[in-house]
């Protein structure tokens, strides 16, 4: 990809966030958010996300959370602007009220709002930062599990790209994922019934360098990396809980990276 279609890209995906609005259709299902505009970038999982912000997720109303968030990372948009932390959390009113999480859900509950996609990741414009701190970019998180491995992630994605430059596309899911023996219990907090994940899961992939060196769709990333953590009160270290895309996938039942050539597709999955 060139650097002027490279910009392209990324001018496209800045505006669109900024230029349209959501509007929730009264008649809708409870577990979709309506688009207003169909126009998603080739590289979101699926085409039914929307735009928020800095990030793209798609919504799951039965669980109270999004199913998934994407973000492209650049050192230019990890820039430190001067905006500050978002001063708490709230709840999402772009989601129909029978679709989802408030705040008093998670009060009393033990378990922290962990982000999907993190508030350290965006901070070019006050409206990026609110938008991560939507009760939809939430999902129950056990307080270690949120202040210690995973927080060690979100620092380890940050540093990545701010030391190498080049460009980063972030998949994010809470997980759910069965036991040894195949069973799935559901645990919930609130009256709102918000589901806990058994797991988190993070998959990055980087290319490195000036843009105009690589094309989007067809090289292979300088970089995978992936984790899967027990959302758990010992949920172990970043290193323990390596993984690899195929794995995250699974879990998600998503192909996440599908806009890539089917052959470099198939190598990063292994990684």
């Amino acid at each position: 990809m060139g650097t002027e279609k490279f910009k392209t890209v990324i001018w496209t995906y800045v505006c669109f966030g900024i230029i349209t609005g959501l509007v929730v259709i009264s008649g809708a299902a409870p577990d979709q958010i309506p688009l207003v505009d169909s126009t998603v970038p080739d590289w979101i999982p699926t085409k039914n996300a929307v735009h928020r912000g800095g990030y793209w997720m798609e919504y799951d109303g039965e669980k109270r959370s999004a199913r998934y968030v994407v973000e492209m990372l650049t050192d230019e948009s990890l820039s430190e602007t001067g905006v500050g932390r978002g001063s708490g959390f709230r709840t999402d009113v772009d989601v129909l009220s029978e679709a989802r999480a408030v705040d008093s859900d998670y009060r009393g509950s033990g378990y922290d709002r962990g982000h999907l996609a993190a508030s350290a990741n965006h901070h070019l414009s006050r409206r990026d930062q609110i938008a991560t701190f939507r009760l939809s970019n939430t999902a129950p998180q056990t307080p270690e599990c949120n202040r210690g491995p995973w927080k060690a992630i979100e620092d380890e994605v940050r540093d990545l790209v701010d030391d190498r430059g080049g460009l980063a596309i972030v998949v994010t899911a809470p997980l759910y994922i069965p036991d040894s023996e195949g069973r799935l219990t559901i645990q919930t907090i609130g009256r709102n019934r918000v589901w806990i994940p058994t797991h988190f899961g993070k998959t990055i992939i980087h290319y490195v360098g000036d843009e105009s060196r690589y094309s989007l769709e067809n090289d292979r990333p300088d970089l995978v990396k992936t984790w899967i953590i027990p959302n758990t009160p010992t949920p172990g270290t970043p290193e323990e809980n390596l993984t690899t895309v195929d794995a995250f996938e699974s879990a998600l039942g998503i192909d996440v990276f599908s806009f890539l050539r089917d052959d470099v597709e198939n190598r990063i999955e292994k990684q």
